[in-house]
């Protein structure tokens, strides 16, 4: 769970550099005008007669001085919370990021996913699975079983949209949330990933290798509970195995249950 001072520092966005000037600005005079109310209260408390006869000089020179000094603390204080927030975001980012291919690790892209609301049309969710990669692994080695995972990861990615989002659930298995598409895009979108990364292999010069994924589609209306969606989507992935691989098998279910 997010701490509060994360989120605060989430809403205000201190690394947009028009947002950090105006609340270094926003600092610094509520700072020059608290000192400058102190002052007076002070000089006209102790020394009535010198704060009448230099009222302004007092709060002119008081004002000066507040300035450089509060300037000075508030920008590398505020400096300070930014380089903070930005290391924070990179080890979240990190931590939520698989470190071979860069997309969301399986933890993040469901956590996402239970997040995600429908948008008043269709939702898909696709499972993608490399076909015959334990071959790969077995036969050149698994340096070449991560080259190949990165070649069909630039496809994948090539291939979906930017409001989909895109993880990896497995070894050599990937999941795709497809937003607001109805069945017939769906479908479409599922068959360009499929085609991406059977092209993908004039990149990928490794003798005897021919990168190709099977995947399972469901398209759904309504919001429904993601072990249910999962396995509806695996079976599509193995009716797709069964049938030859390097194919999409699609489906389109209904259901109203609440996630």
């Amino acid at each position: 769970m997010q701490s509060p001072v994360y989120k605060i520092l989430d809403r205000i966005n201190l690394s947009s550099h028009t947002n950090f000037f105006f609340i270094l600005i926003g600092c610094v005079l509520t700072t020059c005008a608290l000192s400058d109310t102190i002052s007076l209260y002070a000089f006209n408390s102790s020394l009535p007669e010198m704060m009448f006869k230099y009222e302004v000089e007092i709060r002119k020179q008081t004002f000066i001085t507040t300035f450089i000094l509060s300037t000075t603390f508030f920008s590398f204080f505020l400096y300070l919370l930014k380089h903070t927030d930005y290391l924070r975001k990179e080890l979240e980012n990190k931590i939520r990021r698989d470190s071979l291919t860069g997309l969301l690790t399986r933890e993040a892209f469901l956590e996402d996913f239970k997040k995600q609301k429908v948008e008043g049309n269709n939702d898909a969710f696709l499972i993608i699975d490399a076909d015959l990669f334990k071959t790969i692994n077995d036969t050149h080695g698994h340096l070449a079983g991560d080259r190949a995972l990165i070649q069909i990861t630039q496809a994948l990615e090539k291939g979906i949209r930017k409001s989909d989002s895109i993880g990896r659930i497995g070894g050599e298995e990937f999941a795709v949330h497809l937003k607001n598409v109805n069945y017939e895009l769906a479908v479409d979108i599922a068959e360009r990933l499929r085609k991406n990364v059977k092209a993908a292999n004039e990149n990928f010069d490794l003798e005897g290798v021919d990168l190709s994924v099977s995947i399972g589609a469901v398209i759904y209306k309504e919001k429904i509970d993601l072990p249910t969606l999962m396995t509806k989507a695996d079976r599509l992935l193995y009716k797709a195995k069964e049938n030859g691989r390097n194919r999409v098998e699609h489906n389109r279910i209904n259901n109203k249950a609440v996630v």
